[in-house]
């Protein structure tokens, strides 16, 4: 089965140099915008652009206080179509790596799973499984890497000063090569996690996310989590849902396309 992708990059300004702005899902379906970094000329003339911008940030990064943060860094736009073809006869592999809480990996798994599965309503058959011999499709499987070795720092609300933990920055190649180790639980229950989609070695969707603090595997907050993060990955199509465009200060947009094929092995 093979599937082809398309995306887009690019947009520039003359006096903001560079502004990266990411999309970070918040909490009962709150979205907000995180400024990654400005680049700028001439701080007299844009000073008060960049100042609008950021404090536009915090205020946005304010709404996910109080739940987990995912940031959808990559997504093949036919992701959710591979993850329906190796569902349709059989479970979907899921490799969990680390163990974010103190308690059998039978119960992380399940708690795991079943949070996937009830993120999965766009499909009738949400059938994941952790046993690679089980899985219909083998070459098809989601890696979650829980407490991975590189998470420290802030991330989404965080990077407002309210202290939220890193989502571990695990390489997604590493992931879908199966060279990436997780770690074990954190003081307050902080969950760090990177989630990535792979078909045949090849990343076909990643994200990261964290909690800060949970009381355990059963906790709302860690289903809340997993449910985000498998939003992520199996996102609506571009195609089906509408777009829209952001550009700070004057200049010319460009829009760049390429191709890419991805071929899944059964």
């Amino acid at each position: 089965m093979t599937q082809t992708a398309a995306g887009g990059i690019g947009w520039q300004t003359p006096h903001l140099k560079r502004m990266r702005i990411e999309q970070v899902h918040c909490g009962a379906d709150r979205t907000a915008l995180r400024e990654e970094q400005v680049m700028r000329d001439g701080f007299a003339r844009d000073g008060r652009r960049v100042r609008v911008a950021a404090a536009l940030a915090v205020v946005a990064l304010s709404a996910c206080a109080d739940g987990p943060v995912t940031s959808p860094s990559y997504q093949n736009p036919d992701s959710r179509s591979f993850a329906q073809s190796a569902m349709a006869d059989g479970p979907m592999l899921v490799r969990i790596e680390g163990a974010p809480y103190p308690a059998s990996a039978d119960k992380i798994a399940r708690v795991t799973l079943a949070a996937m599965s009830q993120a999965m309503s766009w499909t009738a058959t949400p059938r994941l499984t952790t046993d690679p011999t089980a899985a219909r499709v083998p070459s098809l499987v989601v890696v979650l890497t829980f407490n991975g070795p590189a998470g420290n720092g802030p991330v989404g609300n965080g990077a407002a000063g309210n202290g939220a933990a890193r989502a571990a920055t695990v390489s997604a190649s590493a992931q879908c090569s199966g060279k990436s180790t997780g770690g074990g639980a954190q003081p307050q229950g902080a969950v760090q996690l990177t989630a990535s989609f792979c078909g045949s070695g090849d990343l076909l969707a990643n994200t990261r996310g964290s909690i800060e603090t949970s009381t355990g595997v059963d906790d709302p907050r860690f289903a809340a989590l997993m449910q985000q993060a498998t939003q992520d990955l199996f996102a609506e199509p571009p195609g089906l849902r509408p777009g829209f465009g952001l550009q700070l200060g004057g200049g010319t947009s460009v829009g760049v396309g390429m191709g890419v094929g991805i071929g899944i092995n059964r």
